[in-house]
């Protein structure tokens, strides 16, 4: 039962947002600093954000009950993308930082040229605009099964928060906020798992890992440990050629 305490602490948290997009809004002098900041955010912050990114209502709900009844598969998908980022870090990000552009789109146009940049573009603007979508419409769902309201007015309200943020603030202003919602995040999480660990039903952490199921012991029980080795290594790859097919011009 959501109770007028819980209303309280959405409405200041909605507020605080509000005030972050306001605040970076003057922050914003010309497309560097709109897009990325102006070049100048620290590696912890921008960290932290993308870390954020990947984070919706489907973490806490689905993928948590997925990782409870499957945990060694769903980790190794999870940790697959650990050596393509890795990769990035070593041969492409000081790459893309000597070319000096505000997006990658920029960099795409400089490697490849303009048609290769309408191409990629247009490919790829529905695609982000349909995974949006999924994203904030699970956040929608959640959001509106917990407070009892219409779906179509959480959805459209939940847009035009996240619009006015984004259209305010630039890329500081998520950045920034996105650092206070992991703190928020991993503070919030770290106290109820303590709290859940301490309850007389789990029995601690002896208790719990007597619990668990014994797929998370016996990978042939969910799948074929070659299929799952198989799919780890194809999401590896995946996920470094598409963050790695950007390089240095020949004229930088």
């Amino acid at each position: 039962m959501v109770s007028f305490y819980d209303y309280l602490n959405i409405g200041f948290y909605f507020l605080f947002i509000a005030g972050v997009g306001i605040y970076f809004s003057r922050r914003s002098k010309n497309t560097s600093d709109y897009f990325r900041g102006g070049g100048i955010m620290p590696w912890w912050v921008t960290g932290a954000s993308a870390w954020m990114a990947v984070f919706s209502a489907w973490t806490f709900t689905g993928a948590a009950g997925k990782i409870y009844e499957t945990r060694p598969y769903v980790l190794c998908l999870y940790y697959s993308h650990l050596l393509a980022l890795l990769c990035i870090l070593a041969f492409t990000c000081y790459r893309f930082r000597r070319m000096r552009v505000v997006t990658p789109i920029e960099a795409i146009r400089l490697r490849f040229g303009p048609v290769s940049q309408q191409f990629y573009t247009w490919l790829r603007l529905p695609l982000l605009l349909i995974f949006g979508g999924f994203t904030l419409n699970a956040l929608g769902v959640f959001t509106a099964a917990v407070f009892g309201l219409d779906i179509g007015t959480m959805l459209i309200g939940l847009g035009v928060i996240v619009t006015l943020m984004a259209v305010l603030a630039g890329s500081i202003g998520v950045v920034a906020s996105d650092f206070v919602q992991m703190f928020l995040l991993v503070t919030v999480t770290t106290v109820v798992a303590i709290l859940a660990l301490g309850q007389p039903e789990v029995g601690g952490f002896s208790g719990l890992v007597e619990r668990v199921p014994a797929q998370h012991f016996q990978w042939s029980e969910i799948a074929l440990p070659e299929s799952i080795a198989f799919w780890a290594l194809a999401l590896t790859v995946n996920n470094g050629g598409a963050r790695t097919v950007l390089k240095t011009p020949p004229n930088i």
